[in-house]
This record gives C-alpha cells, structure tokens and sequence, in this order.
C-alpha cells in the first residue's frame, strides 16, 4: 500500500470533460503550436559565420525528425523544460523511450506526494532490466512558484535520484498546452493551491499516448503491462 505522510491540502479536480475530447485537443493543440512556430522566426541580424551554419543544420534535423512521429505525437508540441538541474531541453528529445508522465505542482501537499508514491510503485513493477528505460517525467503546473531550486528541493525530500527522475518546469503557455495534449485538468484557485486531475500517463518511443491510469495510491497492474511492454519492446 502506497501512504503519504503529508496532510490534504491540494484538490484532486473530478473529470468532467469527454475522454475523446482529448483527441480534438490534441489536434487544436497540435496545429495551434505548429503555427505558431511557423510565425515565430525572429528577425535578428547576425554574425553568419557564428550562427547562420549551426542554426540551419538544427532546424533541417529537428524537421526531419518530427516528420517521421505520427501526427498524433505529442513531439510536435514546441515545449522548452528546464528539469531540476538546470538542463534546458525540448520535449521532443525524448523520442525513441517510453516515457511515463504526469503534471504537479511542488506546494501540493496530498495528491502530488501520492501521485509520486504511485510512480515510484509503478516503476518499481517493471524488471530490472527495464527500469531504467522508462523515463520518468513530471511537470510542474506552477511555474511561477516551482523554480530550478524548488524542484531540486523537492526531489531530494521525496529522494527522488535525478539520472532516473525528472522534475521540470516551463512557461505558462507551455504548461496550459501541454496539459490540453495529455489531457490533465487543471485551475488555480484563490487560495494558491490548485485543482487538478492526478493521472500517470505512458507514452511510446513515438510520444503516441497509449495508455493512462488514475489510480492513485496502489499499482494499477494493467497499466504496468502496459509500460512492460513498451520498455520490454526497446530492448537491444
């Protein structure tokens, strides 16, 4: 059994929403950020022999990469994560591991500490051999209060080892975007806390989600099929 010695005081939100209306957000989502980046070139003089050769040969990867993911990946989302080490990164960088994933807020005092136990529980199902294929990801729904620092605090009071955890935050934007793709509810309250739907959400080596459970606090065990299967299927 899974226990949290923290008292309530985050506030699980009850879904509301159509499970397949996570599909049409995804597409709007999708096709919203593509645009948006495709009007986001800035228009800012240079040096070429610093920057004009590494910048073109970057672009021409990161395209042809998201043009081999389904269209339903959520790699084609354009979302920077800076994890609790100070490493800034893409979201599309995970490509080619099964991700498990989530989103949290540090402050969170009840269902985020759950939401980590499950995770950790979850991970531990896995053979040994496949733990470490899996990546681990939360990310922060509180941008403004879940520094670097904060998150790295947070991981080490949960002892949460950063080569196998990742801890991250991004803007505003980002996370409202994010959110809409993996289909996770969330509010900000007057109160400084925020409501929220807790869900472990698994995602392919494509960024396809295919599989999710809220079920917190005990081991879902077809979930963790689920996430067998995926990191049994990237062994060498």
């Amino acid at each position: 059994m899974i226990t949290s010695s923290s008292t309530s005081s985050c506030k699980p939100a009850t879904a509301t929403w159509p499970r397949r209306g996570s599909a049409c957000l995804l597409a709007l989502a999708l096709s919203s950020s593509l645009y948006a980046q495709s009007k986001a070139q800035p228009h800012v003089h240079v040096h070429t022999h610093e920057l004009d050769a590494p910048a073109s040969a970057n672009t021409a990867s990161t395209s042809t990469a998201q043009a081999r993911l389904p269209t339903n990946s959520v790699y084609h989302l354009h979302v920077p994560l800076t994890d609790q080490n100070g490493r800034t990164w893409q979201l599309d960088e995970l490509a080619g591991r099964p991700v498990l994933v989530s989103m949290f807020y540090g402050s969170c005092k009840f269902v985020c500490p759950i939401l980590i136990d499950t995770l950790r529980a979850t991970s531990e199902q896995l053979q040994p051999l496949d733990r470490d294929r899996v990546v681990r990801l939360l990310v922060s729904i509180d941008p403004a209060r879940d520094s670097v620092a904060a998150l790295a605090r947070l991981g080490e009071v949960h002892k949460l080892d950063p080569a196998r955890w990742t801890l991250a935050r991004t803007d505003a934007k980002s996370v409202r975007k994010l959110a809409a793709v993996l289909g996770i509810q969330y509010r900000a309250l007057p109160d400084g806390e925020f409501n929220h739907s807790t869900e472990l959400i698994l995602l392919d080596t494509q960024g396809h989600i295919t599989a999710r459970t809220a079920k917190m606090g005990a081991v879902d065990a077809a979930f963790v099929r689920q996430v067998s299967t995926a990191a049994a299927a990237t062994r060498p």
